[in-house]
């Protein structure tokens, strides 16, 4: 039977909600975009409208294709230098703290959705294997962050963090990023020197960046809140925040893949049976392709912009692609 059979298009009930469901995405983006500009020099006078749409588009091309973290970053890198004429070690030196903000943030959400998740295990009606797993989970988040805290510090302390990331990237097989990463060689080591300028600067724009990057985390659990109520049943937000906690843990070890598919789908359908929600696979199965629409619309916005920007589905033979590659 296909699984179209279960999706209930009366189910949906059509009210404002439905058209705010892309919303929880581009805040998303719109937060990703404002911290990433507390990390760029403030001497650069980098438009946030533009940089948002940078950052929309190649958010899109990371979604939609196998390994696309190997594409994204070298599309922002020849955005920004076309764009504002930013010199690569600077630009290199945002997107290694961006990464590592994003890490870091993820992982402090993580923990504390799962810690939140022990704490109202009752209410969640979890079974006893899926509270010890809550509880297992949170103490490693923990152990993770304090290590990745500790080894961040220490690199950046000895000036060799960008070149250990260039390293950890190289050994990617992946032929296009290894080409850029020798071109590149130069960027990375002059970042390092740029990190210390960027330790001189008031702690508060690290700060900010930091709170917007573990706002940014929560977006996920509000499209599930906004989804779930266009279908028709009803999940706590604590069971949304726990559920879309478990599932980016799940995501962090299938990366390469296309905006973790099939990964998130198995496992609302697994926490759904967990804590015991009042619903019947119809809804689970609308839920889940509505979720898929949604994402499939904002990766259309992001590829519209990439268009506008003369990104487009040829980019890798054209002169653009070329220059990113060669770092000019």
């Amino acid at each position: 039977m296909s699984i179209f059979s279960y999706f209930n298009f009366s189910m949906i009930q059509y009210d404002w909600v439905l058209f705010v469901l892309p919303m929880p995405f581009f805040i998303g983006m719109l937060l990703d975009a404002l911290a990433w500009k507390q990390l760029l020099p403030p001497h650069l006078a980098v438009r946030f409208k533009s940089l948002f749409g940078i950052q929309l588009g190649a958010e899109a091309v990371l979604l939609a294709i196998p390994g696309g973290f190997a594409m994204a970053d070298p599309i922002k890198l020849y955005l920004l230098k076309k764009i504002f004429r930013i010199p690569s070690y600077e630009i290199v030196a945002s997107l290694i703290m961006r990464h590592w903000m994003l890490g870091i943030t993820q992982l402090i959400f993580i923990f504390i959705s799962c810690l939140i998740g022990y704490i109202f295990a009752q209410q969640m009606a979890l079974s006893i294997y899926t509270l010890n797993g809550t509880f297992i989970l949170a103490a490693g988040m923990l152990i993770i962050i304090s290590v990745a805290l500790g080894l961040i510090v220490k690199q950046l302390m000895r000036g060799t963090l960008a070149r250990n990331i260039w390293k950890f990237l190289y050994r990617i097989h992946s032929k296009s990023l290894r080409r850029w990463l020798k071109r590149m060689i130069a960027a990375f080591r002059e970042a390092d020197n740029h990190f210390l300028e960027l330790g001189k600067r008031k702690p508060v724009y690290l700060i900010a960046a930091f709170l917007l990057y573990l706002v940014h985390w929560m977006m996920d659990v509000g499209e599930t809140l906004l989804a779930v109520h266009v279908i028709g049943f009803h999940i706590s937000f604590v069971n949304a925040l726990f559920m879309e906690a478990f599932l980016s843990a799940v995501r962090l070890g299938a990366f390469f893949l296309p905006s973790g598919a099939g990964v998130k789908d198995i496992g609302y359908v697994a926490l759904a049976s967990s804590f015991n929600i009042r619903v019947v696979n119809a809804q689970i199965v609308a839920f889940i392709v509505l979720k898929r629409i949604i994402l499939i619309f904002c990766i259309l916005v992001g590829f519209v912009v990439l268009l506008v920007h003369g990104i487009g589905p040829n980019w890798k033979r054209s002169a653009a692609y070329k220059t990113v590659m060669e770092g000019k």
